[in-house]
């Protein structure tokens, strides 16, 4: 305990990551503060066992880092998440649950990471060791957008969102995906992105109209909910007709239609 002691001075309070615990059940939570008291980066700056709390909470103190259950009374981690977003928190989520139903869903969410309960202190050790090498990747590319020209030419596109435009570089974007929410009447289509990150376009933007402001070339709609960045494909399976990206990309899973399939082959199967 000495040697941890010692190990936590050393680590300057500046550089420790701003984090949070959400999770009903309270037994859990003890126990995952104990786990993190291990971890001499982590500053633990609030907890909450009830959603309400909880919102309040992740608002005000603005934290780095989010442990977040899925399953709560009332609503869920992800309705939780998203309320948040809309009024402007932005934090790196790591979800905890004792399912395993929830991982795509929590993809979609950009979540850094799913782990099941119980959970141990390896899962933890390599979810933070993530987070912080996400960090040290982040951080270069800032630098690098002040100090240097960028080493590859954006090819910026200009998408509709519910809030005004967003502009986006098209080399970042692996794909377009349709979903529909339980709690809206129409789907709406979600952009995915290099970094991990995602955001919503504008309601009752079509298919043929993101085509249309990516120009595709690189861009292939695959089936009538997904639109793909071919640079970031690694396969199609015939068999299963299954769209496999490259890694760390892969859990994004998409399926090519029957038709879009017979397109493709036609164009790139010369075998």
């Amino acid at each position: 305990m000495v040697i941890l002691f010692f190990k936590s001075l050393m680590v300057d309070q500046t550089e420790k990551i701003r984090t949070v615990i959400v999770d009903d059940n309270k037994d859990f939570t003890f126990i995952l503060k104990e786990l993190l008291s291990f971890f001499p980066e982590i500053n633990l700056i609030g907890e909450s066992n009830t959603y309400e709390k909880a919102k309040k909470l992740l608002v005000r103190e603005r934290p780095e880092l989010v442990f977040l259950d899925v399953e709560m009374p009332h609503k869920s981690g992800f309705e939780l998440l998203r309320e948040v977003r809309q009024e402007g928190g932005s934090f790196t989520v790591i979800f905890c649950t004792a399912y395993d139903k929830y991982v795509l869903r929590a993809l979609q969410e950009s979540a850094l990471d799913y782990i099941q309960k119980p959970v141990t202190h390896g899962e933890l050790k390599a979810a933070i060791e993530r987070y912080k090498e996400k960090q040290r990747k982040e951080l270069p590319n800032v630098r690098l957008s002040y100090s240097q020209p960028y080493p590859v030419p954006p090819e910026m596109a200009a998408l509709p969102t519910g809030r005004g435009i967003r502009f986006v570089d098209k080399n970042a974007i692996i794909a377009f995906q349709c979903i529909r929410e339980a709690d809206k009447t129409k789907p709406g289509w979600n952009v995915f992105l290099s970094d991990f990150g995602q955001f919503k376009l504008r309601a009752g933007i079509t298919a043929r109209e993101i085509c249309g402001i990516m120009e595709p070339g690189t861009f292939v709609v695959i089936n009538q909910s997904a639109i793909v960045n071919l640079s970031y494909v690694a396969a199609i399976e015939f068999k299963t007709r299954d769209c496999i990206l490259i890694p760390p990309y892969e859990e994004l899973k998409f399926t090519v239609s029957r038709s879009q399939l017979a397109d493709l082959r036609a164009k790139f199967d010369h075998m």
